[in-house]
């Protein structure tokens, strides 16, 4: 059972975040953070994604720069803790980062 909670993340993620890998490979994190993009796109789910940018690009492992955008994901939803601390996993997981989170029940 989840408890309603009041949801605000910010941070930035790289704009290939949630592509397929390679060769058919799989990658758990990835697979998250396309289960809440899709989630956080239904008329039902009260938590949004907005995103700005692109911030910033960073050097990546094949020699280019990668595009990274800021966004914020905000809104007021039942959902389970472990539920979150996953989604907050699968963003740094993804070479994202986190760097604001305020989740409290009213």
């Amino acid at each position: 059972m989840s408890n309603a909670k009041h949801i605000r993340i910010n941070g930035l993620l790289p704009f290939n975040c949630i592509d397929p890998e390679p060769e058919g490979g799989y990658d758990t994190d990835k697979e998250c953070l396309r289960d809440w993009f899709a989630r956080m796109n239904t008329a039902t789910f009260g938590v949004r994604i907005g995103w700005t940018g692109p911030v910033e690009s960073r050097p990546n492992k094949t020699g280019g720069k990668t595009a990274f955008y800021a966004f914020t994901i905000d809104g007021f939803e039942a959902v389970t803790d472990s539920a979150l601390e996953r989604l907050l996993r699968a963003i740094v997981g993804c070479d994202g980062e986190v760097y604001h989170k305020e989740i409290y029940e009213p």
